[in-house]
């Protein structure tokens, strides 16, 4: 009998994981930034509301 997935398919399934990981991490550290710099006043919502 032939096994039906690859060999690599835990480390392809590791790897995914490790990538939606790292985006969500980065994802919030760059909202944090946003937020600590200052641009998530509402000034800036209203500007990029009004000139889109």
């Amino acid at each position: 009998m032939t096994n039906p997935m690859p060999q690599d398919a835990p480390s392809t399934l590791r790897s995914t994981l490790l990538t939606a990981l790292l985006a969500l991490v980065f994802g919030f550290l760059g909202a944090a930034a946003w937020s600590y710099s200052g641009l998530a006043d509402n000034r800036t919502r209203a500007f990029l509301m009004t000139n889109p």
